[in-house]
């Protein structure tokens, strides 16, 4: 998909990310950050976290303390102006007093505990 100048201009957002002003480039990114993280896959992690952060990362569990904030912004603004893909909300009540993150699949693949606990959540809604 090509992006006009436009859609590759970040924006600052109340908690200081930059992010472009495209769910339809932003979402699919941040799925795939997902997916790295999940996986445990620290150098996939911070290809995709580019996007969002412009901060770099020492270990893994850095990473995801700034996906956990991206994830607020990001869930606030699927929330406010919609998306048109199937996307699912869900919930980890472990991690930093509970965090919520995006997915596309409803079965939980945990990001902040990657194989440690990759089970730990529920789905909370579907969004759209």
């Amino acid at each position: 998909m090509e992006m006009n100048d436009s859609e590759r201009e970040p924006i600052e957002d109340h908690s200081d990310h930059q992010m472009l002003d495209n769910l339809e480039v932003l979402v699919p990114e941040y799925l795939e950050l997902h997916k790295a993280l999940a996986s445990d896959d620290f150098e996939s992690a911070k290809e995709h976290i580019a996007m969002f952060s412009m901060d770099s990362f020492s270990d893994i569990e850095e990473l995801r303390a700034e996906y956990r904030s991206i994830s607020e912004t990001l869930i606030g603004r699927v929330e406010s102006e919609g998306y048109e893909g199937v996307l699912f909300k869900q919930y980890c009540p472990m991690y930093d007093g509970g965090s919520s993150w995006i997915s596309n699949k409803e079965d939980i693949e945990n990001p902040f505990y990657g194989s440690q606990m990759h089970n730990c959540g529920e789905t909370v809604e579907q969004m759209n």
